[in-house]
């Protein structure tokens, strides 16, 4: 044998032939080395892109959850606005009726004031009327009067002739 351990040399063809096999398996099983190489180059590469897919999973469900709690916070946040806004409208309907009852109030309050101011025209126009009827007759009464005190005046003065004749 020579002192070149890659290269031995056979002593029999039997002594080749498991050589040659030998040889032949551990070309196998330098394939199968590579192959495995490779699968857990994939697997490696395979399990890191796992984690990352893993990794943005759960920051979408963060993202997801957050997004779900800002909707519950809103929504509450809303019912509380359409609670308030319902309250402020039922507000504003009886107020609407307040005021609408009010000018009701004040229509009838005008037109009673007004037949009242009617009224007091027409208590002023009789009261103006007999003022002026009274007034004539205490004018004609005057103008009387002055007839009888000449009258009066006559009969004094025809009785004294009448006395003295």
């Amino acid at each position: 044998m020579s002192e070149n351990k890659d290269k031995i040399e056979p002593k029999t063809a039997e002594a080749q032939a498991l050589i040659d096999q030998l040889k032949q398996l551990k070309a196998q099983a330098d394939e199968e080395l590579k192959a495995i190489q490779s699968f857990r180059t994939k697997a490696d590469e395979q399990l890191k892109a796992t984690e990352i897919a893993r990794k943005k999973a759960d920051d979408d469900a963060s993202y997801a959850s957050q997004a779900k709690v800002n909707t519950e916070e809103h929504s509450k946040a809303t019912a509380v606005f359409k609670g308030t806004a319902e309250a402020e409208l039922s507000s504003i309907i009886a107020n609407k009726k307040n005021f609408e009852q009010l000018v009701a109030t004040a229509t009838i309050a005008k037109a009673a004031f007004e037949a009242d101011i009617k009224t007091v025209a027409e208590g002023k126009k009789s009261v103006e009327q007999a003022t002026g009827d009274v007034v004539e007759i205490a004018r004609k009464g005057t103008i009387r009067l002055q007839e009888i005190d000449a009258s009066k005046n006559s009969a004094e003065v025809a009785l004294k002739a009448t006395a003295d004749a």
